[in-house]
């Protein structure tokens, strides 16, 4: 479905129209016909047979009989007595009666108004658009009725007739689409098919206008019943959205995140609970089981404007009243006014039946005791309700004790928060509360810890100790939160409610600097802070300030060692680095050195023996290089300044010249080399000099760490959208809760044969930087005691 708000302009025209609908259906019920409640002693129309000769059977077939008559029009009415069946004549009068149409009129107006107001005070809101719309289709559902066909001209009562049908069809597909968009939206993609329920109530609203039109039109109480018939998948069709729409609101509570959103749904939720009670309980389920209605129809047509009130509290002011404790207070009342009313049913049943006293008498008595009963039971549900939904009962002395003890077992700050919130909550239920801790430098208080304040939960709050009007030593609470005779600071009042706060608690170190604060809102059961509580709270804040203190001076300490413990690692680890490098780099210097001499010294060589000599010193400089370029990129990756230059590279050319350019080393150490290259292209997009650098650090371990068996096979292949190169050797493995760590810089495993292997532990940690810069991954396969494989996997593109 399109944005809702795209139809805002419209909404003027539609309330006008509305507003016409809502006169035209008044001045219906206003002439609409009926038969007079009793006929020759009848007691209800029950009894009727027939009208002017046609058979009715229901109050319905009356209804629809009679729609085509007008006020004083005479008909001849043949009704069922005791004494056998009567024909009389007798003339029609109002359906409703006037006070009927008033309340109908009241209802159906304030409902509308409710959703213009909504529209007038949130208009560029979907939400507000679809309830006004929602409000408009409840009120036509009230004012009209579905014989709105007999007015004239027929045209117009027939046009009314079908806007009926699809008020009352397009009221719960609004009301389901109002569910989906507040407080929140909560399922973007709920237009794609609510669009089709819009769709199915039109046809289903236009489908029963046409079937009762026809009917009227012929003035058929056959095509009548069928239609009635048919109006049976109507009213399925808005029960079951209307109950999917309220689940739909449950399951929006359920999910909800913040604060406010549950406070607006539980407006809603409690005006949908309260609003149709007397209704259902007091007028429905009493006629269906045989019973006449307990209270008249205007005291729960008027309780059913609590609904559209909640709902209009919800979106435009839902902080206006609190809505915990009306529901507390509801429930008290509800339990009392039930408990007395089975007393007052119990007092009369029992002096009716046992000394036969007269009724008017018997109420009287029943009033009196039911009158000096009220506060003491309500008095006692009260409490009863309060300690058990909302607790505020406790062992002081024991609560105290616990909680010193407690806290002292805190080991950082943010365990403190949440153990004081989580007691305290345990102890006082409060509608919120949080606790904030002071962080410096920058002066901010930080939530560590809360309940209800997701508003801050998110964000620091500033805390500028030299603009406050007060030294905040002592307790601040609002005047009406608190029992008199305590001593406390008045807090500004604005600021406090504008937070949801009654009370704060500050934190102290001994030397009386504030370190934070503890908020708390007002009590669930709606009564003030008792004497016992703020002490107990203050306890509360004394220790928590202490633990706080002890507990920042111990994380201090810690971090003083812990920095003087990795100074020192750093150090070794410095000290480790230079030895090592120092070593790797004088071995190939040696070798270079030695061999020159020679070669100056010994002027008359063979020339085999010369071209040896440089080869020595060739290889030697080559694994120079690599050693000294390892250290520079190293480096540049720490620093973050290493580049990679992407272009075309054939994978295995890349490898035979590692293979070439290693040959030196290989024969030196007589080593075995497998390869298996393949002999395909293997092309890849990637830096030449990285994966170079990557096979030969891969090649230079595996001559490290083969042992005694001086075999290497090295593989490439392609396979699964990747390039892969293998490099396995048959020397000492690496165990498995190692290979984790292998890929760090400066680690090396710590056992006595990889540590007579020289090296400082860059190559690996350099082989996974060039792998991540190319999205690729390197894979490891290792066996203590059989050997290792290091799979280079770069991806191919195809």
């Amino acid at each position: 479905m399109p944005q809702t708000r795209n139809y805002s302009r419209g909404i003027p025209a539609f309330a006008i129209l509305c507003a016409f609908f809502y006169l035209a259906a008044t001045l219906h019920q206003i002439q609409k016909a009926d038969v007079p409640d009793t006929l020759s002693g009848s007691p209800s129309q029950s009894h009727i047979l027939s009208i002017d000769g046609v058979r009715v059977s229901t109050a319905d077939d009356i209804e629809f009989f009679l729609s085509a008559y007008h006020l004083g029009d005479s008909v001849r009415v043949e009704v069922s007595t005791t004494a056998g069946n009567v024909v009389q004549q007798t003339r029609l009068v109002n359906y409703y009666p006037p006070a009927s149409v008033a309340i109908n009129t009241l209802t159906g107006w304030v409902i509308f108004f409710f959703g213009v107001f909504v529209y007038l005070k949130r208009r560029e809101e979907d939400a507000s658009i679809v309830y006004c719309l929602a409000s408009a289709t409840v009120a036509a559902a009230m004012f009209g009725t579905k014989t709105m066909y007999a007015l004239h001209p027929w045209w117009l009562g027939y046009t009314l007739c079908v806007l009926f049908f699809l008020a009352y069809t397009m009221m719960p597909v609004l009301f389901l689409h109002f569910t989906f968009l507040f407080p929140a939206v909560r399922w973007r993609n709920f237009r794609r098919w609510l669009g089709w329920l819009y769709a199915a109530a039109a046809l289903i609203a236009v489908w029963q206008s046409w079937i009762y039109l026809r009917a009227a039109a012929s003035h058929s109480l056959e095509m009548f019943q069928a239609a009635m018939s048919g109006e049976m998948i109507q009213n399925a069709f808005v029960f079951l959205i209307l109950l999917f729409s309220v689940l739909n609101f449950i399951l929006s509570y359920r999910s909800a995140e913040t604060v406010s959103d549950k406070k607006k749904l539980r407006w809603m939720l409690f005006g949908l609970s309260i609003g149709p009670t007397p209704f259902i309980f007091l007028w429905a389920l009493p006629q269906a089981l045989g019973a006449p209605p307990q209270i008249p129809e205007v005291v729960f047509k008027l309780i059913l404007l609590l609904i559209p009130a909640s709902f209009t509290i919800s979106i435009v002011r839902y902080r206006l009243l609190d809505i915990d404790l009306i529901i507390n207070r509801s429930a008290v009342y509800v339990t009392v006014i039930v408990m007395l009313l089975a007393v007052y049913v119990g007092i009369i049943g029992l002096l009716a039946t046992s000394i036969r006293t007269p009724s008017v008498y018997t109420s009287a008595a029943a009033a009196v005791v039911v009158a000096l009963a009220f506060e003491p039971v309500r008095r006692r549900v009260q409490r009863f309700v309060d300690k058990q939904f909302f607790r505020v009962r406790y062992n002081y002395r024991e609560a105290q004790r616990r909680l010193i003890e407690e806290i002292k077992d805190c080991l950082d700050v943010r365990q403190l928060g949440e153990y004081v919130v989580s007691r305290v909550q345990e102890l006082i239920p409060i509608e919120r509360i949080g606790f904030f801790a002071l962080r410096q430098p920058g002066h901010r208080l930080e939530l560590l810890a809360h309940h209800e304040f997701d508003v801050l939960a998110r964000h620091g709050v500033p805390f500028d100790k030299e603009h406050l009007q007060t030294d905040l030593k002592r307790t601040l609470a609002l005047d009406e939160s608190i029992e008199p005779g305590l001593v406390y600071e008045s807090a500004n009042a604005e600021v406090f409610r504008r937070w949801g706060m009654a009370l704060v608690f500050p934190m102290l170190s001994e030397g009386d600097e504030i370190l934070g604060f503890l908020v708390l809102g007002s009590k669930k059961s709606g009564g003030r802070f008792t004497v016992e509580d703020v002490d107990l709270l203050t306890t509360v804040s004394i220790q928590a300030g202490a633990a706080m203190e002890r507990i920042m001076l111990q994380q201090e300490l810690l971090l003083k060692q812990e920095e003087a413990r990795r100074l020192e690692e750093l150090s070794q680890l410095k000290s480790f680095f230079v030895s090592s490098v120092s070593h790797d780099l004088k071995t190939p210097l040696t070798s270079i050195k030695m061999f020159a001499e020679l070669l100056r010294s010994k002027k008359k060589l063979a020339g085999k023996v010369a071209g040896g000599y440089l080869e020595i010193i060739e290889g030697e400089s080559d694994r120079l290089t690599r050693l000294i370029n390892n250290v520079l990129d190293f480096a540049k990756m720490e620093r973050g300044v290493k580049e990679y230059h992407f272009s075309e590279v054939e994978v295995n050319e890349v490898v035979n010249m590692m293979l070439r350019s290693m040959a030196y080393q290989f024969k030196m150490g007589k080593f075995k080399v497998r390869t298996h290259i393949g002999k395909r292209e293997y092309g890849i997009r990637a830096d030449a000099d990285a994966v170079a650098e990557a096979v030969i650090n891969l090649l230079s371990n595996a001559m490290k760490y083969s042992g005694d068996r001086k075999e290497i096979s090295v593989t490439t292949f392609r396979e699964k959208g990747f390039v892969g190169v293998s490099v396995k050797d048959c020397g000492i493995g690496i165990p498995e809760d190692k290979l984790e760590n292998i890929f760090n810089p400066f680690y090396r495993v710590n056992d006595k044969q990889t540590q007579r292997v020289g090296g400082v532990g860059l190559g690996l940690s350099i082989v996974k930087h060039v792998m991540d810069a190319h999205g690729g991954r390197i894979e490891v396969r290792s066996s203590p005691g059989e050997g290792s494989t290091f799979t280079l996997l770069f991806p191919s593109g195809k």
